[in-house]
């Protein structure tokens, strides 16, 4: 479940994912994705183009990662707790109808 708080450039939610709970891979084509992670240890998985190597990064309470616009990525909760997280898509234009 995610709740919106849009702003500007950046549509912020907060999301929700139990345990071994998994946000499945899909892209934002417009949009850059930040995921800072409240308090567990998420796993993120990416994917960007032009055939680059899959990277996973654990995103600790407290930290960020971001997801490059375009790349297939996900999130999942490795851990027995519920796991709570900010993530964000950052458009580049001020509208993320614009292209």
């Amino acid at each position: 479940m995610c709740l919106p708080l849009h702003s500007n450039r950046t549509h912020p939610a907060i999301g929700y994912l139990g345990p071994c709970g998994m946000n499945s891979p899909h892209t934002h084509p417009r949009a850059s994705e930040i995921n800072f992670s409240i308090n567990t240890t998420l796993r993120g998985g990416v994917l960007v183009e032009n055939g680059a190597r899959f990277a996973e990064i654990d995103i600790r309470p407290g930290t960020a990662t971001v997801f490059p616009q375009g790349a297939i990525h996900f999130e999942m909760n490795p851990s027995c707790e519920d796991a709570m997280f900010v993530a964000g898509t950052l458009y580049a234009s001020l509208s993320p109808l614009e292209s």
